[in-house]
């Protein structure tokens, strides 16, 4: 993924912003409210647009100040409508916060708006950014790279399109036709579309990927703009049996099925996005199963390509920054030693290529490492800055503190109906409504007939140690090959086994075994070499991991109709004219999060809540791909491998 740029920011005398690199303003000298609100605001028919619409989608090219998001942001909620707000914007050379801040000193009116917003601002990393304002109402996902790239790989269709950036003259990287042909894909009948450019290739280039344009007069000095609107041909998604469902947001009644940090995290965003959710457990409380371990780990999981696990970690991070009371436990830092040599040339080489930002890793000696935890380690590594802790069964009842639940419920059986669904314990029905969500995680067979979700179980067990005079002076977590966390009540966590469980419903994973402690004596012998750890008890659970190690995220699919779809598959892509993906409608499910949920779960609902929405994913599309439901079949099919 292409690093990004500087804009190498600079000042006009009257405090006008200005880029070095494309020497031009971004935003007019005269009035740059009057010129947004002119140009893109009401030259795309805001507010008035919104009526009628329970979610409204806005895509700009070119993020630069934040100026049109913060204006339409106020319009939006000057206008009083119960629209949802999702705007999508790209920007190659992103500024930082201090940055934004003097920008958005001259505007009085927007304070409260850019202050917001500024709190929320993420770290300046290549790829999706995913933002959420106004308690949900409000979704910003900033798509920081080079537009026909970000575009390709945004998924949904935009109501609206601001086409900012700087002029064709001096940022002709803007306005190519491969932009112009990502803005076509990504529109529907009735899109609207205004710029403050007039130039002919861009009228051009927009009529040919299906817009209506027409010439408006300008704002200021310019004598004309354009707008336009998208009456071509909706475009065919490539891979259709990856297809997203396009449908109109509408607020649904909706059950979530496992209180695990899946559900609870699902549950929680669909409240957000106004539906009506009730959060059903076998459970007394949530956060009983895979999710009950006193406390769990939010680090990255680093490769060279792995922006996946980036993508995640930061979203976590921003995630349990915002939530009301902190679910951090002792002080965020946390240090990954290095295994041996070839280990130490691996970390050194992610340092180097700033996987993440040095702001948030660095590299660091076994001196330097001691100073940072408070005790003596015999190897250096990877210090991670925001890393943390949380304790993931206190997380989920806090989640799900303020929502409707239903407990000490056994859900036994689904019953799909032609107008929705049925929940049934026992003989009792204790649901009905539009959509059910199943976060069961390796369970996820029992109440999905439809299709096969692949998944293996691993058992992993804990152990509690009496920390040590010199072990309690650890102030962060240390990994190597497995996690030891600071003292707590005396006691020390050390974990986690990784064993091969086949049957998710044998439940004596549970069992706390003296092999399995003795492996986690191991771990802790490579941390400390010269210490002596006593073992005062443990916990096991299982974890459901898929072949690929990714979660599995997106609508359940019926097995039957994809293989006969797209059976021709094997034969290569173009073999068929192939039919975009149909699925169980209202049925939906978020497993396979294996070891990583509480650091993947946030994300990930809120990709599970643009899919029941309707609304454009706030994640990469190769991503969501990569989590599609379908993926193994796919491949299956692919490779001719069917019985």
């Amino acid at each position: 993924m292409k690093e990004l740029g500087s804009a190498q920011l600079g000042w006009k005398e009257n405090k006008t912003p200005v880029s070095g690199r494309f020497d031009d303003v971004y935003f007019s000298v005269d009035d740059g409210l009057a010129e947004s609100l002119y140009v893109f605001v009401h030259g795309c028919g805001l507010p008035e647009a919104f009526a009628g619409k329970q979610a409204f989608n806005i895509a700009e090219t070119g993020f630069g100040t934040g100026l049109n998001f913060l204006l339409t942001w106020q319009v939006w909620k000057e206008s009083k409508t119960d629209c949802q707000l999702n705007y999508f914007s790209v920007e190659a050379f992103p500024l930082d916060k201090e940055e934004l801040k003097q920008a958005y000193a001259s505007f009085p009116d927007l304070v409260p708006f850019a202050a917001e917003f500024l709190d929320h601002y993420p770290t300046l990393n290549p790829g999706f950014h995913h933002i959420v304002l106004e308690g949900g109402k409000v979704k910003l996902t900033l798509m920081l790279g080079d537009a026909a790239d970000m575009f390709g790989q945004l998924d949904g269709q935009i109501d609206a399109w601001y086409l900012d950036g700087f002029a064709p003259a001096k940022n002709p990287e803007m306005w190519r036709d491969d932009v112009f042909e990502q803005i076509g894909r990504l529109s529907i009948c009735g899109s609207v579309l205004s710029t403050f450019t007039a130039a002919g290739f861009v009228k051009r280039g927009l009529r040919d990927v299906g817009f209506d344009m027409s010439k408006r007069r300008g704002f200021g000095r310019k004598r004309d703009s354009l707008i336009g609107v998208f009456d071509g041909d909706e475009k065919r998604q490539p891979a259709p049996w990856f297809s997203k469902p396009q449908k109109e947001f509408k607020k649904q009644k909706i059950a979530v099925i496992g209180a695990g940090i899946a559900g609870c995290a699902t549950a929680r965003r669909l409240i957000a996005d106004g539906h009506d959710v009730t959060l059903f457990d076998r459970n007394d409380r949530a956060g009983q199963e895979g999710s009950g371990n006193r406390l769990g780990l939010v680090k990255p999981r680093l490769t060279q390509e792995g922006w996946f696990n980036v993508r995640t970690y930061l979203h976590a991070l921003y995630y349990y920054d915002h939530l009301d009371v902190t679910p951090w436990q002792g002080a965020r830092g946390l240090f990954q030693m290095e295994q041996d040599t070839a280990d130490r040339l691996k970390l050194k080489l992610l340092a180097e290529k700033e996987i993440l930002p040095p702001d948030h890793m660095r590299l660091v000696t076994a001196q330097e490492a001691s100073a940072l935890i408070g005790v003596s380690v015999p190897r250096g590594g990877l210090w991670f800055t925001k890393a943390g802790y949380v304790e993931p069964s206190a997380l989920c009842q806090a989640l799900s503190a303020d929502m409707q639940t239903r407990f000490s419920t056994d859900i036994t059986a689904l019953i799909r109906h032609t107008d929705g669904w049925q929940l049934k314990s026992g003989e009792e029905v204790v649901f009905e409504g539009d959509s059910i969500v199943l976060a069961t995680a390796g369970e996820n067979a029992v109440l999905n007939p439809y299709s096969k979700m692949i998944m293996r179980g691993r058992r992993g067990q804990v152990s509690y140690v009496r920390a040590t005079k010199e072990s309690e002076k650890t102030q962060c977590p240390l990994t190597c090959g497995g996690y030891f966390i600071p003292a707590k009540n005396g006691q020390h966590i050390v974990g986690a086994t990784f064993d091969h469980w086949p049957d998710f419903f044998d439940k004596s994973y549970r069992e706390v075994t003296e092999q399995s402690h003795e492996k986690n004596r191991n771990k802790l012998r490579d941390y400390f070499p010269d210490m002596d750890f006593a073992v005062e008890g443990g916990r096991a659970s299982i974890r459901a991991m898929t072949p690929d190690h990714m979660p599995i995220v997106g609508p359940v699919f019926d097995e039957a109709w994809y293989k006969e779809a797209y059976a021709h598959l094997k034969h290569g892509p173009k073999g068929k004219a192939f039919s975009d993906a149909q699925y169980v409608d209202g049925l939906y499910t978020l497993c396979g999060l294996g070891a990583r949920g509480v650091q993947t779960a946030p994300l990930l609902a809120d990709v599970l809540a643009a899919y029941i929405s309707g609304t454009p994913c706030p994640l990469e599309n190769s991503f969501r791909e990569a989590l599609h439901p379908a993926r193994f079949l796919i491949r299956d099919i692919r490779k001719d491998r069917l019985t």
